[in-house]
């Protein structure tokens, strides 16, 4: 499995091979293999998979760590530059589950850019 996640690019034109796996790694005891559901989409643009990356800083939002935290801001950044409107609504309607490093790095781009307020 792990393999698989480290030759991801091989699967971005099929990621649905890896989906089941992610979802039990999001679940992981561990936390390196949690935070890699957060972070492998980065770079993917319109072929992330939108629903999976919110379901995953979801799930993982109550944790205190700080390396899971601030992957769900990356993995979020990374996505605002590609659908800036769809990660401000995620995030104005989850504010209230996130870090507030999880927070400010996950709405940097948006509001660098003016599409949302501090």
């Amino acid at each position: 499995d792990f393999a698989k996640i480290l030759s991801f690019s091989r699967y971005r034109s099929q990621p649905e091979e890896l989906w089941p796996i992610l979802d039990e790694w999001n679940q992981d005891e561990h936390l390196w293999i949690r935070r890699t559901t957060l972070i492998c989409q980065n770079g993917m643009k319109e072929k992330t998979n939108e629903e999976k990356l919110f379901e995953y800083c979801e799930n993982l939002a109550d944790e205190d760590e700080f390396f899971i935290q601030k992957a769900i801001g990356w993995g979020l950044r990374h996505y605002s530059r590609t659908e800036p409107q769809n990660v401000k609504a995620w995030v104005e309607k989850n504010k209230s589950i996130l870090s507030p490093l999880a927070l400010r790095e996950g709405s940097r781009f948006l509001i660098e850019k003016g599409i949302m307020n501090q």
